[in-house]
């Protein structure tokens, strides 16, 4: 029952934010396209539910090739009010994200956490969400992982405990999902995106 729940609110919601999202999302595209001069959209495959394969689609706020670090001028306030996440919206409605869930992270950095973090793989058995529980309650370190030297000891020294810190809150998620902490994550959400992230962990 949750789950029907929970795909009839995704799907209701997304379509009811579609006439404000699709001209603000095609302001963005322009002025991304304008001002930064990167194609605006760009796609990137992650793991999904049960493992699966999904293409995540985002408004670019990297500059092609670059490192986090490379941030574009119009990506700061893209990332700031969190409408790099717009286009996500079509990935709710074709089924592959929920609007709440753990994150969908890159594959490459999936295999290397579940070498190194006991049960890492847990956090794919629910759908993944464009926000969730560890979003609101944990900030991963600007350097995170480097997946371009495969060995722990070459990772920043605080990047496993923020990878357990972010798993225990996706576990936590797992546990006491419900539509009620579904809805209070979107609310929640909604609120941050006019406030810093500077009172997260």
């Amino acid at each position: 029952m949750y789950s029907m729940l929970k795909r009839v609110m995704d799907i209701g919601l997304s379509l009811m934010m579609l006439p404000v999202l699709i001209p603000l999302g095609i302001g963005i595209w322009i002025i991304v396209r304008l001002v930064d001069g990167y194609p605006p959209l760009f796609i990137q495959k992650r793991v999904g539910h049960l493992e699966k394969p999904i293409y995540i689609y985002k408004f670019r706020t990297i500059k092609p090739g670059g490192t986090e670090e490379d941030i574009t001028r119009c990506g700061k306030i893209l990332r700031r009010f969190r409408w790099d996440e717009i286009p996500q919206v079509w990935n709710v409605l074709k089924g592959d994200i929920s609007f709440v869930g753990p994150r969908p992270i890159w594959g490459n950095e999936y295999d290397f956490l579940n070498k190194y973090v006991p049960n890492h793989n847990i956090r794919t058995i629910v759908k993944p969400g464009i926000t969730g529980w560890a979003q609101l309650n944990f900030k991963a370190p600007p350097t995170y992982f480097n997946f371009r030297n495969d060995a722990p000891e070459n990772l920043d020294p605080h990047a496993f405990d923020a990878a357990f810190k972010r798993l225990s809150y996706d576990v936590w998620y797992i546990k006491n999902h419900s539509i009620a902490l579904d809805i209070e994550i979107l609310v929640k959400t909604g609120l941050r995106m006019f406030i810093k992230d500077s009172h997260v962990e």
